[in-house]
């Protein structure tokens, strides 16, 4: 974990590496199968980014600049693959699980959760299980949904003009 405003805690190999499993693996992924999902006429890929990438906030800036890379490239699979695959992505929110109470603590990560509780249109956090039925409906349902990226953050991005939830 590396504070956003930590530019000296991230060297240049950590940002390689967040970068080469972000973003160039999710590319290397779709190209190899590619060639068999075109001949099927039946793709489907989604990849699996993050609200960092579009409202960039996040752990890093390596995990900023990794996930708003795989947004952009998703956009352009997705145009260069249609009309046989079909490509999105899901940008979650923050999701409630052990990783932020490991990096944080107990007591920022209980902080951090009512206060996006309390300000975020829904009032609630993402789970895994909201995640990945995102994921299936992308995937599954959807037949006319491509090149976009799917924000799963309870509303949090509409709070960017400022405007908290109402009470």
């Amino acid at each position: 974990f590396c504070a956003h405003h930590d530019l000296e805690g991230l060297s240049a190999a950590d940002f390689q590496e967040i970068y080469a499993v972000n973003t160039i693996g999710a590319f290397q992924m779709v190209r190899a199968v590619a060639p068999h999902m075109e001949k099927t006429g039946l793709g489907a890929v989604v990849n699996v980014s993050s609200v960092a990438g579009i409202y960039s906030i996040g752990s890093s800036l390596a995990y900023i600049g990794s996930k708003g890379a795989l947004n952009s490239i998703t956009v352009a699979m997705a145009r260069a693959l249609g009309p046989a695959i079909k490509i999105n992505a899901v940008c979650p929110g923050y999701i409630e699980s052990g990783w932020h109470r490991k990096a944080i603590g107990e007591e920022a990560t209980d902080r951090m959760v009512a206060h996006i509780k309390s300000s975020t249109p829904l009032q609630s956090v993402n789970t895994s299980e909201d995640i990945a039925s995102t994921v299936v409906w992308l995937l599954e349902g959807a037949p006319n949904i491509t090149g976009e990226l799917i924000t799963v953050d309870s509303g949090m991005g509409l709070l960017r003009g400022g405007m908290p939830a109402r009470s």
